[in-house]
C-alpha cells in the first residue's frame, strides 16, 4: 500500500523552524530595530526563541548577507503595511490581508470614479479633495496611504492625489489610472516575493545541516509521495528522499515559484482585469506549478489502496479542493486509510472543527465507523505501525 504524506506549516513548526508568519514579521522587525545584529537578537522573540537559542547555536549565518538584506526590505511598500499588522496569525490571514488591500483599493478606485469624476473632469492645481468622496472610509485612507496612492494632510480631512496614479489631460484631471496603481502594487509585491525567499533562506535553511546531523526520528523515512503546502525542502532535507511536490512552489527553485496571493477578484473595469496577476490561479500557471495531485498516481496501476497521513495541517477550507480530492478518494476505494497527526487536544479539536467545515457529518462518520480515519499524536504505536506496514513493492509501482 502506498503511503502518501501531506504537510502543511506545523510540519516544520514541529522541528523548531521559525516558519510562522509572526516569526517572519518579529525577524525583520528585529532586523531594523537593532545596530548589532546576533543570532540573540534576531530571534530573542520568535515562537520558537527557546528551542533555537538552545538547540541551533552552532548554526553559522552569513551575517554579511543579512545586512545587505535589510537595506533590501526596508523600503518594499507591502513590508512597511505588513509590520504594523500585529493582528495577523498565520500565512492564511496574511494573504487575507492582501485580498483585503486590493478590494479596499477597487473600492476607493469605484467612489472617487464615481463621486469625483462621475459628472465633471477637475483642474490639475486642484489636487486635494474631501474624504467625503470615500465615505471618510479611515481604513481605506490608511491603505491608500500606505501604499503611496494618496495622501492625508496634516488635518486628515483632505487627501492629495499622487499624479502617478491620475489621468491627465489639457492639464485637467480625468479620472484614476487603476492600471497604473495595479502594476504598482504587483510590482511591490513581486519584490516582497525576493525578500520572502531570502528571510527562509538567510533565517530558516542554515538549521538544516544541524537538524540532520541529531535527528533520529524515522517515522517518514518509508514515505512513498510526498505533497506539501510549505515553500520550503524541510521534509528532504531531513529525510533525503526526492519524492516532494511542492503545491504552492518552492523557495529558491524558479521552475517552480512561490504561489503568495488570492483566491479570486472579481473586477468589473471596461479594459479587464488589471489585478488577475494577484491571483493564486494566475501566479500557478506563470509560475509552472506542478498541477498533478492523487488522482494522477493511479494511471496505469492496478492497485488504487493508499494511505494518506496528514501532518502540520491545518485541514483549512482555504486548502478544500486538495482535501476533498483526498477523502473523496478514501470513500471510494474501501481499503485506503486517512491518517491526521495532531499535536496535542486543543490541536484535534481543531482540525476536527475545520474537517466538519469541509465535509458533511455524514461523510466522515461513515469513514471512522469502517476505520478509514483516524487522528494519531506522533507517539502513536498504531502509527508507526501503519507507517512500516506492507511496505511498497515493485508490483505497486508498476
Amino acid at each position: 500500500m502506498e503511503k502518501i504524506l501531506i504537510t502543511g506549516n506545523g510540519f516544520d513548526l514541529s522541528y523548531g523552524l521559525p516558519t510562522l508568519y509572526s516569526d517572519f514579521i518579529k525577524i525583520l522587525n528585529n532586523l531594523t530595530n537593532n545596530s548589532e545584529i546576533t543570532i540573540e537578537s534576531i530571534y530573542s522573540n520568535v515562537s520558537s526563541s527557546e528551542f533555537i537559542l538552545s538547540n541551533y547555536n552552532n548554526v553559522k549565518f552569513d551575517f554579511d548577507e543579512i545586512e545587505r538584506f535589510k537595506d533590501e526590505f526596508t523600503s518594499n511598500k507591502w513590508y512597511a503595511f505588513f509590520k504594523e499588522e500585529l493582528e495577523i496569525d498565520t500565512w492564511i490571514d496574511f494573504e487575507n490581508r492582501i485580498e483585503l488591500v486590493v478590494k479596499k483599493v477597487l473600492k476607493g478606485y469605484e467612489l472617487i470614479e464615481q463621486n469625483l469624476f462621475g459628472s465633471r473632469t477637475i483642474y490639475e492645481q486642484e489636487g486635494e479633495f474631501s474624504q467625503d468622496v470615500i465615505n471618510n472610509d479611515r481604513e481605506l485612507v490608511y491603505i491608500l496611504d500606505k501604499f503611496g496612492i494618496f495622501k492625508s494632510d496634516v488635518s486628515g480631512q483632505y487627501l492629495e492625489f499622487n499624479k502617478k496614479y491620475l489621468k491627465i489631460r489639457l492639464e485637467c484631471i480625468t479620472g484614476v489610472n487603476i492600471n497604473n496603481i495595479a502594476y504598482s502594487l504587483e510590482t511591490e509585491l513581486e519584490d516582497f516575493k525576493v525578500i520572502f525567499e531570502k528571510y527562509f533562506t538567510l533565517f530558516v535553511y542554515p538549521f538544516y545541516e544541524t537538524i540532520k546531523s541529531t535527528e533520529n526520528n524515522i517515522l517518514f523515512n518509508n514515505i512513498n509521495k510526498h505533497y506539501t503546502f510549505n515553500y520550503t525542502s524541510t521534509f528532504e532535507q531531513i529525510f533525503g528522499l526526492n519524492v516532494s511536490t511542492h503545491l504552492h512552489g518552492e523557495i529558491n527553485n524558479p521552475e517552480n515559484q512561490i504561489v503568495l496571493g488570492v483566491n479570486n477578484i472579481n473586477v468589473e473595469i471596461s479594459n479587464g482585469n488589471p489585478f488577475i496577476k494577484f491571483t493564486k490561479g494566475f501566479q500557478k500557471i506563470h509560475g509552472a506549478i506542478k498541477f498533478s495531485f492523487i488522482k494522477d498516481l493511479d494511471k496505469g496501476k492496478s492497485n488504487n489502496d493508499k494511505s494518506f497521513f496528514f501532518m502540520g495541517h491545518s485541514l483549512d477550507t482555504s486548502d478544500q479542493k486538495y482535501i476533498d480530492e483526498i477523502f473523496d478518494y478514501v470513500s471510494f476505494y474501501k481499503d485506503s486509510k486517512i491518517a491526521i497527526i495532531y499535536h496535542n487536544n486543543d490541536s484535534r479539536a481543531s482540525l476536527i472543527s475545520n474537517l466538519l467545515k469541509i465535509r458533511n457529518e455524514a461523510n466522515i462518520n461513515s469513514l471512522l465507523k469502517n476505520n478509514q480515519l483516524k487522528f494519531h499524536t506522533t507517539k502513536s504505536k498504531e502509527l508507526n505501525e501503519l507507517l512500516s506496514e506492507h511496505l511498497i513493492t515493485l508490483e505497486d509501482i508498476l
